[in-house]
């Protein structure tokens, strides 16, 4: 069994609830009082839970790997390609909209994907 693969694919279940929690919770609220079309709506909505079966389709197969790497391992590196683009295309337009805010009140998100990241790498690269 690899351990590195379960603790991220725990992480990663983790992050996809929250992510739908927040999503719900929080942000489509807001969302709501604004005057949208449906369209423009769903626009937002749409990939915004996409993404979160994303994570948790993700988190599956990295417990599915956990237990049968060989199997798995170029599904592996894509999920791993995958998170790390997601961190970099997030980090990338915040920037260039200006919004570091958004950037520090994520830090708790990007310590615990940092963290599902090492774990993968160390999952892919131990002996």
């Amino acid at each position: 069994m690899n351990i590195y693969f379960l603790l991220s694919a725990l992480l990663l279940l983790l992050l996809a609830f929250a992510h739908a929690w927040w999503g719900e919770k929080k942000v489509f609220p807001r969302i709501r009082k604004v005057d949208l079309t449906a369209s423009t709506y769903l626009s937002v909505y749409v990939p915004w839970h996409q993404l979160t079966w994303v994570l948790a389709l993700s988190a599956f197969f990295l417990f599915l790997a956990a237990f049968w790497k060989e199997g798995l391992i170029s599904l592996v590196f894509f999920i791993l390609l995958v998170l790390i683009g997601n961190l970099i295309i997030f980090t990338v337009l915040c920037l260039k909209r200006g919004e570091v805010k958004l950037i520090t009140k994520s830090v708790p998100q990007y310590i615990l994907f940092g963290l599902t990241i090492v774990l993968i790498l160390i999952g892919l690269f131990q002996g």
